[in-house]
């Protein structure tokens, strides 16, 4: 696994606001494109802080820990495998979608 960089908090913090906006959104986006195996998604809330699972065939691939700080403020910390291939496609798929 990889830790998430700077060079990759826009796209997973627009991803965080999209998944924020609606619970649902990601499996619309899985279910919509079933050729890009994306990894399912599972959220964990306890206060302020959010911890995101990605899984892939039950198996753990990545993770995120997300710190709500204020009204559009988050400071996000974790390890995702290919996560620059994650991101790309992550930015590609949401890229049009206003959040």
């Amino acid at each position: 696994m990889t830790a998430i960089c700077e060079q990759h908090l826009s796209t997973l913090k627009k991803l965080i606001k999209y998944l924020n906006y609606d619970a649902n959104n990601w499996t619309k986006i899985m279910d919509a494109n079933p050729t890009l195996n994306l990894p399912k998604i599972d959220i964990v809330g306890i206060d302020n802080i959010e911890i995101i699972y990605l899984l892939r065939e039950n198996e753990i691939v990545g993770s995120m820990c997300v710190k709500y700080l204020g009204q559009d403020l988050c400071e996000i910390v974790g390890d995702i495998d290919d996560i620059d291939q994650f991101v790309d496609t992550v930015d590609k798929l949401i890229k049009n979608i206003e959040v």
